[in-house]
This record gives structure tokens, C-alpha cells and sequence, in this order.
């Protein structure tokens, strides 16, 4: 248990520099945004769980969301934010933020890179990740990850968001006015694979559309690709720059395993090969009936394009 306030929003008055858009000062002063609530909604529904209030701090407001699915980890936070603090070089930079502090001793936390993950020490300023901060606690770990936001500061056994600085060099007022914002704090764990992949489809949803019946050739269901080894992330799936009629599937390998691995397609493909990031082609790929094979070394990326 803790025997301090959780997973609140901060109103942080940081120390005033001639860099302020790139440089995060020390904080000079701490308050809590969410003094003066005013609770909206308490919905409890059969599919989704939600509080919603209002906020006034300092000479700002927020409006915020926040949702519990059913059967869903992800704890979700939806933040509309009026922020109205303004900068003083000769004073304070103010600086919005979403603080967590955590149960459990944490050495060190996992952040979701272009291509991959990496581990950083508690740090006493921002550090940069795609979508999510991780702290591991035995099998499972709380993360926060996000949808627009990319500056975590994790260090003595907590987490923070940095949502918001109102800077004042080169410009004066670079963040004032309205912000929508969305993360969610999770309980999960897993592999590096499954924690960029729990990520992944938070920030990706499925996208449905209703539709007639019709008459048709294909199945039920399927799937276009199935059975991808546990150490790789399919990452992008396009079509080739040059126009060619085949597919490029691009993937990387996040568990540091070097081996064979394999992708299995929802057809038979006439042709795979390698090829590089220009997408010139460099190895041909064995392909087993609806399988293609090839040995990815740790932490590698590949493009791989495929014909049908």
C-alpha cells in the first residue's frame, strides 16, 4: 500500500533558464492540480466502468475522463486541459504533468525506442520513449503509456508524464490554450515483444465497419499473417515504393534471440527475399507451403518482400 496520493495530475514550477524549450530545469515548487474537483459522471455500465470531473488549478482548467473497460488492464485517462500558466524567464517555467508513484523498489525502467526497447536507470529529468514507460515488479509491472505524449521522468520508485511546459525562449507562449491528451496505466508483463505489442494495440484499436451480406469467395475468417515467432514484431506492413504487386513486411527482433524464425501467410507465396531499407532486394527466403524462413540476428531489423 502507499501512503501517498497516486496517479495525479501536477502543477510544477520549474527554475528559469535562457534554454527553456530544451532544458528542463529543477522544480522549484510542487502542487497538486486536482484540489478543487468537481465530479460530472459516474457511469457504471456493463462494457465500461467511467468518473469524469473538473478541475481548477492556478489559472487553468481541465475536464477529465477516466474509463475502465471490461476485462481490460489499461487503466484509461482522458485530459482536456485549458492551460493558461505563463512563463517567466526571471521567475519559473510552469510544467503539467501526470505523476504515479509505485508500491515496490524499482532499479530500472523500460522504455519502447524506434525498433526496439531499452533500459535506463531512475533519471531526475525527462527521457524520451515512443509510448511507454515500464517498472518491472517479479513477473508482471505497471506501465504508462500513451498516445500523444513521448517525456517520461521514472526515478525514486515512481513515474511521470510530462503533459505540458509553457517555455519562454525561443517563444513565449508555445503551449498556451487547449490540449486533448490520452494514456492509461496498466498492469501487465510478458516479454519485451508482448509489452511493444500491448502498447501497440492500445495506441491502435481495432477498426470495425458494418456491412451487408453478400455473395463472395473468401472464408469467414482469416488472417493475412499468424504463427509469428515470439521473439519478432511485425512493425509495418506496406507496398513496395516502386509499384511492384507484392507486399513488404518490415519486422525487428526484440527479445535479443539470434535464430531461425519464421512468418506464416494466409496463402502460398511464389517469391520472398530480404531486401534493405531502400528495398533493393539482397537474400532470397525459404519458403515451406505457407511459411517463410530466415535467421534474424538479436536486435536486427529486416524488410521483407513477397510476392503472390
Amino acid at each position: 500500500m502507499l501512503n501517498e496520493k497516486s496517479a495525479v495530475f501536477r502543477l510544477i514550477h520549474e527554475e528559469p533558464n535562457t534554454m527553456s524549450s530544451w532544458v528542463v530545469g529543477p522544480y522549484m515548487k510542487v502542487e497538486n492540480a486536482g484540489q478543487n474537483i468537481k465530479m460530472l459522471e459516474y457511469h457504471k455500465g456493463s462494457l465500461e466502468q467511467r468518473i469524469s470531473y473538473n478541475a481548477k488549478f492556478g489559472a487553468s482548467g481541465m475536464n477529465v475522463a477516466i474509463i475502465l473497460d471490461k476485462d481490460s488492464p489499461i487503466l484509461k485517462f482522458r485530459c482536456e486541459c485549458d492551460f493558461r500558466e505563463l512563463g517567466d524567464p526571471s521567475k519559473s517555467t510552469p510544467q503539467f504533468s501526470f505523476y504515479m508513484p509505485l508500491g515496490f523498489e524499482c532499479d530500472n525502467y523500460l522504455y519502447d525506442i524506434p525498433f526496439g526497447t531499452i533500459k535506463r536507470k531512475p533519471m531526475l529529468y525527462d527521457v524520451p520513449a515512443l509510448s511507454f514507460a515500464y517498472a518491472k515488479n517479479g513477473d508482471s509491472g505497471v506501465m504508462l503509456v500513451t498516445k500523444t505524449k513521448y517525456a517520461f521522468v521514472c526515478q525514486k520508485n515512481s513515474m511521470a508524464l510530462t503533459l505540458i511546459r509553457n517555455s519562454t525562449a525561443p517563444d513565449t507562449l508555445p503551449d498556451a490554450g487547449m490540449h486533448i491528451m490520452e494514456f492509461g496505466v496498466a498492469l501487465t508483463g510478458g516479454s519485451e515483444k508482448d509489452l511493444v505489442g500491448f502498447a501497440y494495440d492500445y495506441n491502435h484499436p481495432f477498426v470495425f465497419a458494418p456491412t451487408k451480406t453478400g455473395k463472395g469467395s473468401l472464408e469467414k475468417s482469416g488472417t493475412f499473417i499468424s504463427d509469428v515467432s515470439e521473439n519478432i514484431f511485425i512493425y509495418s506492413i506496406k507496398t513496395p515504393e516502386n509499384g511492384e504487386n507484392a507486399i513488404i513486411v518490415r519486422v525487428c527482433e526484440l527479445n535479443g534471440k539470434s535464430g531461425n524464425v519464421s512468418l506464416k501467410l494466409g496463402k502460398k507465396p511464389v517469391y520472398a527475399t530480404l531486401c534493405d531499407l531502400s528495398e533493393n532486394e539482397t537474400l532470397p527466403i525459404k519458403s515451406e507451403d505457407n511459411k517463410i524462413i530466415f535467421n534474424a540476428e538479436a536486435y536486427s531489423v529486416y524488410s521483407i518482400l513477397i510476392k503472390f
